[in-house]
């Protein structure tokens, strides 16, 4: 039987976060930035797919699902013609800082994940 290393699998696991993050932050960047029926659509799609991943058994799934579904919410609330204009205003400005802190923490993982795995050889 092999035993797993767990040098690996925690590299693995940094490289796939930090990859996720960057594609959170470059969803709610479209979604912000985005004409409003193609960010209703996108938000309609996230918030589903989130909700779906939240209600698995899995903790991780469980974790990002939420994340995501929470995102499809704020691209909804700030697209939506019914909603009201300081509940827009509020969701687009979180939906925007959220996609500027994705980037940026998925480009900080990124490139820690990158010297780790230059480190190894």
């Amino acid at each position: 039987m092999e035993v797993e290393n767990n040098s690996t699998t925690t590299l693995a696991k940094q490289g796939v976060t930090a990859i996720g993050r960057i594609i959170s932050g470059a969803f709610c960047l479209a979604a912000s930035a985005a004409p409003p029926l193609i960010s209703i659509v996108l938000g309609g799609i996230a918030a589903v797919v989130g909700l779906g991943a939240f209600f698995s058994r899995d903790p991780d799934d469980k974790k990002i699902g939420g994340i995501v579904a929470v995102g499809g919410f704020l691209a909804l609330a700030a697209k939506l013609p019914a909603s009201p204009a300081p509940v827009r205003a509020v969701a687009g400005t979180l939906l925007f800082l959220g996609a500027v802190g994705f980037l940026t923490l998925g480009i900080w993982k990124g490139l820690a994940f990158l010297r780790r795995l230059k480190a190894r050889g």
